[in-house]
């Protein structure tokens, strides 16, 4: 019984890994499109400043490769999606 509920583990973990990294992505998207409608009115400055910063964190999400590539650490448990849907 043990060995079937370790087995059930193992193939539930990936499901929830998909999970939390799609939760990501659409939370960065979510911020950069709260970012396009300067609604915190920051000025132009701190808008790109920030821009950057989503974007890099958003391009290590869905390139993990990428950033191996780059050494940071992150995102090392999943390999790049190249698939087209």
């Amino acid at each position: 019984m043990r060995n079937i509920i370790f087995l059930f583990g193992l193939l539930l973990a990936p499901v929830l890994t998909q999970a939390a990294w799609q939760d990501q992505v659409q939370a960065l998207h979510s911020e950069l499109q709260a970012l396009t409608e300067n609604a915190e009115e920051l000025s132009d400055t701190e808008r790109l400043q920030r821009y950057y910063t989503l974007s890099y964190e958003l391009t290590i999400l869905e390139y993990p490769g990428f950033a191996t590539f780059l050494g940071d650490p992150r995102e090392q448990d999943r390999l790049t999606d190249l698939s087209t849907g």
